[in-house]
């Protein structure tokens, strides 16, 4: 268990970087975009330094790894509500979506399998057999 943990630190560390390297990629000033269109240059300067956009690369990693860290999503650009807030409002819906999705799968799967327990000495027919026989090779031949 530890080792996947340990696992783990590298993989998120490239997820991040990939993460503000495409941030960089993006077409357009994202200072521009906040600030709006009307915005002076001054304005736009502003919101370039209150972002940390004026910072090197290196340091606007280490800025988004910070506030990661301690909890820090940052704000809404249309409402300037948090986004943890947000995302916490919907968690809600979220669980009931997940719950219900694994009610539905598990009410479709559990007669299918049933069924194919009952029939096991027959030859596989229809749908839900073909779907598992193909699925299987597939597993055990290593392409899925």
């Amino acid at each position: 268990m530890a080792t996947r943990l340990i696992q783990v630190v590298p993989v998120l560390a490239v997820l991040l970087l990939i993460v503000v390297l495409l941030q960089q990629l993006m077409p357009g000033d994202p200072a521009r975009i906040v600030a709006g269109p009307r915005a002076s240059a001054e304005q736009v300067a502003q919101v370039r330094r209150d972002l940390g956009l004026d910072q090197p690369l290196l340091m606007q990693f280490s800025t988004y790894v910070t506030n990661l860290a301690s909890g820090d999503l940052g704000r809404s650009n249309r409402t300037g509500i948090p986004i943890a807030a947000i995302v916490g409002d919907r968690a809600g819906a979220t669980a009931w979506l997940l719950t219900g999705g694994l009610i539905v799968s598990t009410a479709l799967a559990a007669p299918a399998a049933l069924l194919m327990a009952l029939r096991r000495d027959r030859p596989p027919r229809g749908f839900v057999s073909d779907h598992s026989r193909s699925s299987s090779t597939a597993r055990l031949s290593g392409s899925a």
